[in-house]
């Protein structure tokens, strides 16, 4: 699993594409994982008042993870480009809770 919570763009799997979509889909990845990251912040504030809600966020920030990992493709970054930073995020944040109510078979 690739750990991108609070990763600078190195532990992200690289983009692919032309040279121009993977610098400017890098760009656009940056700001909605900025943007997730001021979600995950929110969340851990949540965590350390409410601890019975540690394993449930954890589940969420692996399910985020995998997620972010999967769109390795530059146009999917430059395609959600309209949607905004937040707009990504939560398409993001979608994805990951379809994954968690979803499961994979093994």
């Amino acid at each position: 699993m690739v750990m991108v919570e609070n990763a600078p763009d190195a532990a992200l799997p690289e983009l692919t594409g032309s040279p121009k979509q993977v610098a400017w889909a890098t760009t656009l990845r940056a700001d909605a994982l900025a943007h997730l990251d001021e979600f995950r912040a929110g969340m851990a504030a949540h965590v350390a008042t409410h601890p019975e809600a540690a394993v449930e966020q954890a589940a969420n920030n692996a399910a985020l993870d995998q997620v972010i990992a999967g769109h390795t493709a530059a146009s999917w970054w430059i395609d959600m480009r309209h949607a905004k930073p937040e707009g990504i995020a939560y398409e993001l944040r979608r994805d990951a809770q379809a994954l968690l109510d979803n499961p994979r078979e093994g």
